[in-house]
């Protein structure tokens, strides 16, 4: 998917969440804590949100120069929801000053739930880029090439109703809220089932390979391997999270108390991200270390299926795919 989509797909969600927001009478205290003044329940920590933000941005940015030294152009996702994730962080900070503010929690709430949808496609990308790179299809139950199709979909359409259902979850009107966090809520458990299918179709591939001793004697691609199975945790801590908060209701203890935002969904995705910094697909995953099938190389048949094309133990040659 093009950046270009995902950029539709972020305004679309936009207006549908924007759709609900209706005019309010509050009172002057800046800092109300009723949830028909303030939706947060809560006043945001400036400080914890400033440093949430700051540490997104320099990922995206160190992800944006690893594109143009690196490529690995269908990593764009990940790119694009960690800025996503930053800018609806600083809607944070923005609410700090602007409590009441509705419309600003509900770009907030649009953002912040919606970019992990594209960072988790990042991730079904990545998986079947590591299959194909190490001629496995045999280890996994869907072809590489269909992987991100497969998810990808179930992620935009679940990308979708979360962005129109977040704004209705977000309506003054009880009756239109409580019908939003229910769509919102069958959006975030549809979303669960999925990455936990991702999830056991990772280890399945993981556990193959194992059992496949030539194949596990490249070492050089099971730190990328074992690092998508860590964004595979982190994920299911987030999914999990806001599932049991959507569950709980909008005044739910989860909901109107910050750290657990903070320590379950922003921290793990955070540590899910940031290692990507360093170890960037395409630097890893380049043409010199690219396993080809034996019959492209004429091998007998009672030798491995699977040879690299490095000839060296570590990767070399050019770092961009």
């Amino acid at each position: 998917m093009t950046s270009r989509s995902f950029s539709l797909l972020v305004v679309l969600a936009l207006l549908l969440a924007a759709a609900p927001a209706v005019a309010r009478n509050c009172s002057a205290d800046p800092y109300p804590l009723t949830t028909s003044c303030n939706a947060y329940g809560y006043v945001p920590s400036l400080p914890l949100n400033i440093l949430a933000v700051v540490l997104y941005a320099l990922c995206g940015i160190v992800f944006v120069i690893n594109h143009i030294l690196f490529k690995g152009w269908y990593f764009l996702a990940l790119t694009f929801g960690t800025f996503m994730m930053a800018a609806g962080i600083a809607m944070r900070v923005v609410s700090y000053y602007r409590l009441q503010w509705n419309a600003g929690f509900i770009i907030m709430q649009v953002l912040v739930i919606l970019s992990p949808c594209l960072l988790i496609a990042a991730n079904y990308i990545l998986l079947g880029r590591i299959a194909g790179h190490l001629d496995a299809q045999k280890h996994m139950f869907i072809r590489p090439s269909r992987v991100s199709w497969v998810f990808v979909i179930s992620d935009i359409v679940t990308f979708l109703v979360q962005g129109g259902a977040s704004g209705i979850a977000s309506s003054d009107n009880k009756n239109t809220a409580n019908v939003g966090e229910k769509i919102l809520l069958a959006a975030l458990i549809v979303q669960l089932v999925s990455f936990l299918l991702f999830t056991f179709m990772w280890c399945l591939f993981t556990y193959r390979a194992w059992r496949d001793p030539v194949l596990w004697d490249l070492d050089w691609w099971k730190p990328l391997n074992w690092l998508l199975g860590f964004n595979c945790v982190m994920f299911l801590i987030r999914s999990i999270f806001r599932t049991i908060e959507f569950g709980e209701g909008w005044d739910g203890k989860l909901r109107t108390h910050e750290a657990y935002w903070a320590a379950l969904d922003c921290l793990p995705i955070f540590l899910a991200i940031v290692l990507y910094t360093w170890y960037w697909p395409s630097r890893i995953l380049t043409p010199a270390t690219k396993v080809v099938p034996q019959q492209a190389m004429s091998i007998p048949m009672e030798q491995s299926s699977y040879k690299s094309t490095e000839t060296a133990e570590e990767p070399r040659g050019r770092l961009w795919a």
